[in-house]
């Protein structure tokens, strides 16, 4: 009865792999699709206002449609896929169950003295539904390696003893009075040297004054 059941265990194993990876892959790569669509539809609302003035309204819902039909035809490509798949990882449950209970049963007939039903369910269970847990958790054997690694540099940085000690009370503790005052500033972003964000400002803001920019 065991042998029998086993010999059911590489194909339950490969189909279950082939399922979460076909799961897993659709969904990164979908993911991805989706993110230029999403890009178009927050920069359209972010200038809606000036969207609207231009009427070029149409012209963002062709670049949003254009966007999501990778991902449409993708997803029907997957679906097709991953329904066989899946259709292929429960037949050989059915035929495992098949192959082992035909023989079990037969085993239970001619030699009574010796098996039960009660083993044929016990091999069955332990041996086919271990083969198919153990499919599935191979297909996150490569997160698991990126896991480890993502985890030791966390507790590298945890480890990292900082030059400054925020909580400690010494050291210069000069008393702010929060008057703040910009004097002819002059500002641009290094990455826009020509786009000048801040052209000779004069502010003054008193303690306690709220004041938006």
């Amino acid at each position: 009865m065991t042998l029998v059941t086993v010999a059911f265990v590489p194909l339950i194993i490969v189909c279950g792999l082939l399922e979460m990876r076909s799961l897993a892959g659709h969904t990164t790569k979908n993911k991805k699709l989706m993110e230029e669509a999403g890009k178009v539809a927050v920069e359209a609302v972010e200038n809606i206002r000036t969207v609207a003035q231009l009427n070029i309204e149409e012209i963002f819902l062709k670049k949003y449609h254009d966007c999501l039909e990778g991902p449409y035809k993708r997803a029907l490509w997957a679906a097709n896929v991953q329904g066989f798949i899946m259709g292929l990882s429960q037949a050989m449950l059915l035929f495992a169950q098949a192959g082992s209970f035909r023989f079990g049963g037969w085993q239970v007939e001619h030699q009574s003295d010796k098996y039960t039903m009660e083993d044929i369910y016990i091999v069955f269970g332990a041996i086919v539904f271990s083969a198919m847990v153990l499919g599935q958790s191979m297909a996150y054997t490569p997160d698991y390696n990126k896991a480890r690694q993502a985890a030791a540099r966390v507790f590298q940085l945890l480890d990292i003893v900082p030059s400054i000690d925020s909580s400690n009370k010494g050291g210069l503790q000069p008393n702010v009075d929060g008057h703040i005052a910009f004097s002819d500033v002059t500002f641009s972003y290094p990455t826009r040297p020509d786009v000048t964000v801040l052209n000779e400002l004069n502010l003054t803001i008193e303690p306690g004054q709220t004041v938006a920019l």
